[in-house]
């Protein structure tokens, strides 16, 4: 074992004293400094170690941990190289699949994985034809038959039934989908100059029944399921720190879809960008929001969406892009290399999951439509992270 994973290892163990202050940023700084100079002498890492981790064990109540247990890879072989994943969807806690793309003739091409082992063994699955750009989201569910129906989505519309994916035409582009086991489909179509369609079906059927028109010209959509019980968002991010209003609204279906009913105006505020919305137990929302300036926030609703609480700002190290709220309990939120828990209701954070090596920034998502499992992919595409357990540890799978 190294020097320094000795030190980490030894103040890990330490009681951890009630000091005030806040160095959490000095101690991320630093470390971020010493990714950069991996060669430092032994003597000087010691020293900084020793200084920047006891400092940050002295305020572990007061922002994301600076640690991160050592987690095993396993490297997925009997898939094709180069696989990048850009979105998951499960049916059960460890049958799923994965959609992507691959190093193909023509630059990269569209493949789809399945797993029977939530992450550590993946397969090629039959696979739409279609252009890279025309699908990049998948979803997957049972119909009363107990027959899996998939949908590629995003913006293109393709079905996979009877052993086989078809294209199906559609009048506008399908901007968002979910899908419940032997229950309804519900999908949001884009108008061309804002506003959406959402409509529904069930699951393995190709009628579909127009259930809500928003009209309001907003230009993208995120939709989340629960069962029964489904919110959709729909928003405009104007950027820059001048620009005019942003805009998001939230309406809520507790039947799949059938009926919609009006809930928040703006869950973030007019001047802060919606990121995502989680639907917690009960009748809890979690929405995660990013204030203009820089940082990123939470606020949590416990009426369905109909109101939502005070903001609740995030450790300014992460970008947060991505919050769930697992069914064991407990909030997450996820942005490029990090995972950061909270099991207070967000007054505190800890880091449980974090990609070490990387300097790039990606959204990543946060998947977690199984009540009781948790998968993230964060920066780096060829890694599928795994929790049963709400956060508190994780497996991780590699493609090659």
């Amino acid at each position: 074992m190294e020097l320094e994973d000795q030190l980490r290892q030894v103040l890990l163990e330490r009681p951890v004293p009630d000091v005030p202050g806040d160095p959490v940023a000095a101690v991320h700084a630093g470390m971020r400094r010493r990714v950069r100079r991996k060669r430092l002498q032994y003597v000087g890492a010691a020293a900084g170690v020793l200084a920047l981790w006891g400092g940050a064990l002295a305020v572990l109540h007061t922002g994301p941990t600076a640690t991160q247990p050592q987690v095993p890879v396993h490297t997925v072989v009997n898939v094709p190289n180069g696989f990048q994943i850009r979105d998951l969807t499960f049916v059960s806690t460890t049958r799923g699949y994965g959609i992507g793309t691959v190093p193909c003739a023509t630059g990269r091409c569209t493949e789809l994985l399945q797993t029977d082992t939530g992450t550590q063994e993946w397969e090629q699955a039959i696979t739409p034809v279609v252009p890279v750009g025309d699908v990049s989201q998948v979803r997957f569910a049972q119909d009363t038959g107990g027959d899996e129906i998939g949908y590629a989505f995003g913006p293109a519309y393709v079905v996979f039934k009877d052993g086989a994916w078809h294209r199906e035409a559609t009048w506008l582009p399908v901007e968002a989908l979910e899908a419940a086991r032997a229950g309804t489909v519900v999908r949001v179509l884009a108008r061309p100059h804002g506003g959406h369609v959402v409509q529904q079906s069930t699951v393995g059927s190709s009628d579909w029944k127009t259930v809500l028109d928003v009209l309001a010209p907003t230009y993208h959509a995120l939709l989340r399921r629960q069962g029964q019980r489904i919110a959709l968002v729909t928003f405009d991010n104007n950027q820059g720190v001048t620009s005019e209003d942003d805009v998001s609204d939230v309406r809520l279906s507790t039947d799949g879809g059938t009926t919609w009913t009006k809930a928040a105006h703006n869950p973030c505020d007019a001047h802060s960008y919606f990121r995502s919305l989680s639907l917690g137990r009960g009748t809890s929302m979690l929405v995660l929001c990013a204030h203009r300036a820089g940082g990123s926030f939470v606020r949590v609703s416990d009426d369905n969406g109909a109101t939502f609480g005070s903001p609740l700002d995030l450790p300014r190290e992460l970008d947060a892009t991505q919050v769930s709220a697992p069914a064991g309990g407990g909030w997450l939120v996820a942005g490029g290399r990090a995972v950061l828990s909270s099991t207070d209701r967000g007054r505190t954070w800890k880091r449980v999951a974090v990609e070490e090596g990387l300097d790039e920034q990606a959204p990543g998502f946060l998947d977690n439509s199984n009540a009781t499992t948790v998968w993230w992919v964060g920066a780096d595409p060829r890694y599928v992270w795994r929790s049963t357990d709400a956060g508190a540890t994780w497996s991780v799978a590699r493609f090659r």
